[in-house]
């Protein structure tokens, strides 16, 4: 089992990024329809995009103000920005 340290919306809402306590990255995407869903259905309307495993506790995550980059800081003391490929 696993823990989710951090979480981030892109500037268009439609993208949420998750990290969690086994180094892992998860994209997921908000469709258009449901960009403002009711308290408690977030969760059920999210679709898993991609992960990226990075070996590290990611303790924060940022999107660019285009949101086609996401920048993560983990345990290793380091910052990495990583490029999201279009939502297809």
């Amino acid at each position: 089992a696993y823990s989710i340290n951090a979480v981030c919306w892109s500037p268009d809402g439609r993208t949420i990024a998750t990290s969690d306590t086994d180094g892992n990255v998860r994209i997921y995407e908000l469709p258009a329809e449901d960009l403002f869903p009711k308290a408690g259905e977030l969760t059920k309307k999210l679709k898993f995009w991609f992960h990226v495993e990075t070996k590290q506790i990611v303790r924060s995550l940022a999107f660019d103000a285009s949101g086609e980059a996401l920048a993560y800081a983990g345990s290793q003391g380091e910052v990495v920005v990583y490029n999201i490929p279009a939502i297809d």
